[in-house]
């Protein structure tokens, strides 16, 4: 009798096994909603070991309820925020990913951020907002040469809606982590062939797995060398929106590395990816039907590829019968048969079942034809 009562006793509540509050206060976090956000703050006041769980949840990626452009607003979130971290230093463990805003309004703000220890710092954006001064030293170095060079970090994005280039930021080159892998770069001003670029040639290079990058219209036929202080001979996916890349400033061995590539189509002709041999996902943005010739040439360059796995044609303007046809010939030609996704947006839909059927007749027989709504931002 003793010893059952004892085991009965000793049996944990199953809402009090770690794992399980895990997965269910991790299922309430994937909606990450304001909704979602007040749900796993009342579940941490269940109990301690619910509490935990959810801080977690909770400090992992600051969710700020304020739009980033309302700045004052959020210049008042943020500095909560910071004042909650320094109040309770062990929270600073679940801190995952991390904000800051590069704009003299937020210069005590970051002098806290910059004076926390973040363990566990997984992604660091750098925001240079619109509305900054043009005459402020952009990237302050004593401000964030510490937190740039955290032994943790693996992502970092770097978004200038200022009309700094990202040269700004080469004070901070020498403190970059070289644990970074993975690098969002969205500038309104670029220029491809700075000569304060050719002095950084020799400092050691960091070597990214993942590139997006994003300029504005005018930045045409950007030439990659100029991607200091990163190094893109392992490069495995790279991402370009609105840019043209130069094809031919990617050394070889960066063309061998790439595994995924999400590119718009710029011009009729579109980049001769055959080089590419290992390449198993592309995805195709194709904005206006002038530039299918240049999507069905970049194509034709993959007809040899043996481990191209995904085509995904993103098509965000309404394309015709006639247009989506053009696409046929050339995706049946394509040696390792892969999957085709036509990926549609919010403003228009895409045909009908039907038209793809008349326009994709092989692939719809073969079962390789797929409609996907929406990809989101992490794609690759």
């Amino acid at each position: 009798m003793g010893s059952t009562a004892d085991s009965e006793s000793s049996r944990q509540n199953p809402l009090e096994i770690l794992e399980l509050l895990d997965h269910l206060i991790g299922f309430v976090h994937e909606a990450w909603s304001t909704p979602a956000r007040r749900d796993i703050l009342s579940c941490s006041l269940v109990a301690r070991s619910w509490a935990a769980v959810a801080q977690s949840y909770l400090f992992c990626e600051p969710h700020f309820t304020c739009d980033i452009e309302e700045i004052h607003e959020f210049h008042n979130v943020q500095s909560e925020f910071c004042d909650a971290l320094l109040g309770s230093p062990r929270l600073t463990r679940h801190v995952r990913s991390l904000l800051m805003v590069l704009n003299p309004e937020f210069e005590a703000v970051n002098d806290k951020l910059c004076g926390i220890s973040f363990p566990n710092l997984e992604e660091l954006s750098l925001k240079v907002p619109w509305n900054t001064p043009k005459d402020w030293a952009t990237f302050p170095t004593a401000h964030l040469q510490r937190i740039v060079g955290l032994a943790t970090l693996r992502r970092l994005s770097v978004k200038i809606e200022h009309e700094q280039r990202w040269m700004a930021a080469a004070p901070l080159f020498p403190y970059f982590s070289s644990s970074i892998r993975h690098l969002y770069l969205d500038c309104d001003n670029w220029v491809a062939k700075d000569p304060e670029m050719e002095g950084l040639a020799d400092r050691p290079r960091i070597q990214l797995e993942s590139l997006y990058l994003s300029m504005s219209d005018d930045a045409q036929d950007m030439n990659t060398n100029f991607i200091y202080p990163f190094d893109l001979s392992h490069l495995r996916s790279l991402r370009a929106y609105e840019l043209d890349i130069d094809w031919d400033s990617l050394p070889q061995e960066t063309k061998l590395a790439l595994q995924k590539i999400d590119l718009c189509v710029m011009t009729d002709k579109g980049p001769d990816l055959s080089s590419c041999e290992n390449l198993e996902h592309i995805r195709l943005h194709v904005n206006h039907p002038r530039k299918i010739t240049g999507a069905v040439a970049t194509l034709k360059s993959l007809r040899a590829s043996q481990h191209l796995r995904c085509i995904a044609i993103d098509a965000r303007k309404q394309f015709g019968e006639d247009d989506w046809g053009k696409f046929n010939s050339v995706l049946c030609s394509i040696a390792s048969r892969p999957i085709v996704e036509l990926v549609g947006g919010t403003e228009l839909p895409l045909p009908t079942q039907k038209i793809f059927e008349r326009c994709f007749p092989a692939l719809e027989s073969e079962g390789r034809l797929r409609i996907v709504p929406h990809y989101g931002p992490r794609y690759l």
